[in-house]
């Protein structure tokens, strides 16, 4: 299982408020492969809401003030599909290519847009994590 998401440790401070961030790392599969995916984001960005239905100040007030509650939001995101845009980077050590996937925006999934068939060449190509 997953480690449970922590909000960032340095807030921005916007109007007097402040503005947390999430910063995540979770295991992402489908029938063909295993990733461990890491993100951060902004409080109103599109990856905090889908994933956890709450802000990362709302999901920090949790955490302070119903801690018993905090793991049962985290662990409704366990099992959960999504449609994830991630950004792979090549790492090269020692001449060993690891690659590191990074979330860059996540959505429900949307099973009738989803369905459709799509013109674009990019989802054609194959993830570099399937060799």
């Amino acid at each position: 299982m997953a480690p449970a998401p922590k909000p960032a440790q340095a807030p921005w401070v916007l109007g007097g408020f402040r503005v947390l961030s999430y910063i995540v790392s979770f295991a992402v599969y489908d029938f063909t492969n295993q990733i461990w995916l890491s993100g951060f984001n902004d409080s109103d960005s599109e990856m905090s809401l889908p994933l956890f239905g709450r802000t990362a100040n709302e999901m920090q007030q949790l955490r302070e003030e119903n801690e018993d509650e905090f793991p049962i939001v985290t662990n409704k995101a366990l099992g959960t599909m999504y449609n994830f845009s991630v950004k792979a980077k090549a790492d090269s050590f020692n001449d060993q290519v690891n690659f590191r996937y990074q979330l860059q925006k996540a959505a429900p999934i949307n099973w009738v847009e989803d369905a459709k068939p799509r013109s674009s060449p990019s989802r054609s190509r194959p993830c570099p994590c399937r060799s």
